[in-house]
């Protein structure tokens, strides 16, 4: 199968969404499919497939250092053309995403993924008058294509609001990296911790959604408590300069991106993970160390809560002070440290995916020939389960 994927970020950004298509992209081309990525930006080779970087440019008011894709649709419809793909995947669609959608569903397969609440993000850059216009065009996209899928329940809810039914396509981890039994390495991203303080860990981009500023007050409650702790940031982006200066006289640290294996090797090693953020539309950090079996406090939200059900995490309700959550930190290292959990990898995930991609191209074709511009009807909804092993594959 020819797959073309259209992308608003990819590598070398770090992020949820780039580590899945990332994983995605490994395991088609490792099953013999062949792949293209359309996105603003590419990275080294990428084994077995094609890359091309689209006109892009910089926002300074979202981040100094990410390109962002330019909604043009000619180099998208001639890229897309010469590849001749037998279904194109849109990810995440926003501005690139949206003049896709537009170009390429009445020509191709289309099927269109929710990965981010930018809804939610708005507030968090100060850009909430532009929520009206940004729902617009999610609507119109999404309900575009052959197939929409969602990265959560919670996505789904979202999608569902604008009127968009989409079946769900779940996470995975790197279980030959992400599980308690992989070869233990040398952990080169701790700092020296004093006192031989707990060492805390946060996973993730340094941006505004994260709500990394209230870890500054929690700490400072953690300093006054009984049970004292460090706190370790793993992971870069366009607010690390001004959490520097705010957890200035913190015993915090910052250890910038990591590989995937020292990321592993941190979280076997840490005595906790946390994460504050209210935003998340998975939490794959959140897997990723449930694999490991890491002691983990996090945001109390649906999200969370359906990606940890069954793991004992500590869960802060979202109006908890920052005694609470110091408090939870407490709790949480007085316990034996969890069983790993049990999780789905990337390769039964993308399995899925493929099943998916092979029924929209078998929808498409009997649905032929298919006026330009008409919309398909949106397939039925799968019920999201409690686990991440259920299909996103349309029924056939």
């Amino acid at each position: 199968m020819r797959v073309a994927i259209v992308a608003e970020t990819w590598l070398p950004s770090v992020d949820g969404v780039v580590t899945r298509l990332r994983h995605t992209v490994d395991e088609l081309t490792d099953t013999g499919n062949e792949v293209l990525v359309l996105a603003p930006t590419t990275s080294r080779a990428v084994a077995g497939a094609r890359q091309l970087e689209l006109p892009g440019l910089k926002i300074p008011i979202i981040d100094r250092r990410r390109r962002v894709a330019i909604p043009l649709a000619r180099p998208i419809r001639t890229a897309v053309d010469r590849f001749h793909p037998d279904v194109v995947h849109v990810v995440n669609p926003v501005s690139m995403g949206w003049a896709a959608l537009r170009t390429l569903a009445p020509l191709y397969p289309v099927v269109a993924s929710f990965h981010t609440d930018l809804d939610a993000y708005l507030s968090r850059y100060r850009l909430g008058l532009l929520r009206p216009v940004l729902r617009s065009m999610m609507r119109n996209s999404y309900r575009r294509a052959d197939l929409a899928l969602a990265t959560s329940p919670t996505g789904q809810r979202r999608l569902a609001r604008l009127g968009v039914t989409a079946r769900l396509w779940p996470p995975g981890v790197d279980v030959d990296t992400f599980s308690s039994t992989s070869p233990a390495g040398t952990v080169s991203v701790w700092p020296r911790i004093p006192d031989r303080l707990p060492n805390v860990i946060c996973v993730g981009r340094l941006a505004p959604e994260k709500n990394l500023d209230l870890l500054a007050d929690v700490l400072r409650a953690a300093q006054q408590s009984r049970l004292p702790w460090h706190l370790t940031f793993i992971g870069d982006g366009p607010e690390r300069r001004r959490l520097h200066a705010r957890f200035a006289g913190l015993p915090a640290a910052f250890a910038g991106s990591r590989t995937a294996a020292e990321l592993a090797d941190a979280y076997r090693r840490a005595d906790a993970v946390i994460m504050p953020s209210l935003t998340e539309t998975v939490g794959l950090v959140l897997l990723e160390a449930a694999a490991c079996g890491a002691p983990i406090v996090a945001a109390d939200t649906p999200v969370t809560r359906h990606t940890l059900h069954g793991y004992p995490a500590a869960l802060v309700g979202a109006d908890a002070s920052p005694d609470g959550w110091a408090h939870a930190v407490a709790s949480l290292l007085r316990r034996p440290r969890p069983t790993p959990a049990t999780v789905a990898s990337w390769r039964e995930v993308t399995a899925e995916l493929t099943a998916a991609y092979r029924s929209v191209v078998h929808h498409r074709q009997l649905d032929r020939p298919r006026p330009a511009g008409s919309l398909s009807p949106a397939p039925s909804a799968v019920s999201a389960g409690r686990t991440v092993r259920r299909s996103c594959a349309a029924d056939s």
